[in-house]
């Protein structure tokens, strides 16, 4: 991995998650201000930063983040609870999926398609590493 992929700047995503969350009404752009500040001083994601703050549940922003990139929400209480087969996970090494916070679910061997959870589905470059990792034909996040 030549590890720019999946390490966009933390304040730079953050603020850039801000803004989807503002224009969604989720937080108000003061929020977003702090809440960036926040997350840059305790190297957070925005995302936990308005968990632990009370701010919103993590359903409901998982659920928002889901609908706005077009993907499926995934809480982390499910995907505790799911039986992944081992083939499946083995395929991203556990160090690449730690660093890049990526975790694969589900292998389609006729379409060659690993299917994913990740915090970041919009990026690309991420997703184009663990294709690269994984040998899949494709990687859906």
């Amino acid at each position: 991995m030549n590890g720019s992929a999946g390490r966009r700047d933390g304040s730079a995503r953050n603020q850039a998650v801000g803004a989807i969350l503002i224009a969604g009404n989720v937080i108000t752009p003061e929020q977003c201000e702090w809440l960036v500040r926040d997350a840059a001083l305790t190297n957070e994601r925005i995302e936990d930063t308005i968990i632990y703050r009370g701010l919103a549940s993590e359903v409901d922003l998982l659920k928002f983040l889901a609908s706005h990139h077009r993907t499926r929400f995934v809480s982390t209480e499910r995907l505790s609870k799911a039986d992944i087969d081992r083939t499946t996970l083995a395929m991203i090494p556990r160090q690449v999926a730690e660093t890049f916070a990526i975790f694969p679910v589900m292998f389609d061997p006729a379409q060659g398609a690993l299917s994913v959870v990740t915090a970041d589905p919009d990026d690309a470059p991420l997703l184009k590493e663990i294709q690269s990792t994984s040998a899949a034909r494709e990687v859906k996040a």
